[in-house]
């Protein structure tokens, strides 16, 4: 972050370019829930509306009916799944990402027990953010609730992973691409789940 500091000297004021700390913390937010959930909810309404409006409530059609419970749970299943995932992976968890003049500093992982780690340049290997094709493409527009989901993993050299999810951070992308000199790779997952990554890279 760049500022700029008024001072008198010489009988004239002057301006004076500083440049600041650019620090960012991270954190499971309600905020941050809200937005994840925020197609989701926006669905929810719309199929209740569209119900309410279209059929008497106690006569509908059942086969009507039934299509739009199963269209609903398809997209609720999903997202419950992915938000409690995240969830357990963040919980209590903050993350800084400390950065001075664009260049990057350390990374300071907190657990709600006080326990700290710090992790420089050098403790670092590789960046992995996992998006559904409308991120990864820079496509806004989604046709499911959980494409709103995504999640990077940090890894580094003593095999220790950092997890930042969209709970924490809603553009995780805008907020990895702090942490410079350090190898990023983005990976197209239409369910972008941590648990299924970490199943098949077992098998």
């Amino acid at each position: 972050m760049w500022g700029f500091r008024l001072y008198y000297r010489d009988g004239m004021f002057c301006i004076f370019e500083e440049i600041e700390s650019g620090n960012m913390l991270y954190k499971i937010t309600i905020e941050n829930h809200w937005k994840a959930l925020g197609f989701l909810i926006f669905i929810t309404l719309a199929i209740l509306v569209f119900y309410l409006v279209k059929f008497n409530v106690i006569n509908s059609n059942s086969f009507i009916q039934n299509g739009l419970i199963i269209y609903y749970l398809i997209n609720f299943l999903p997202v419950l799944y992915l938000h409690n995932e995240y969830y357990y992976n963040n919980k209590g968890i903050t993350i800084e990402i400390d950065s001075y003049a664009g260049k990057f500093n350390k990374i300071v992982r907190t657990e709600k027990t006080g326990k700290v780690e710090t992790y420089g340049l050098d403790d670092l290997n590789k960046i992995e953010i996992y998006m559904p094709p409308n991120l990864y493409n820079g496509r806004s527009v989604r046709y499911m609730p959980f494409e709103d989901y995504h999640y990077a993993r940090i890894y580094t050299n003593s095999g220790k992973e950092i997890i930042i999810t969209c709970l924490m951070v809603r553009n995780v992308e805008d907020a990895i691409k702090k942490i410079t000199g350090v190898p990023i790779e983005r990976k197209i997952r239409l369910f972008a789940s941590i648990e299924i990554e970490n199943n098949w890279k077992i098998n």
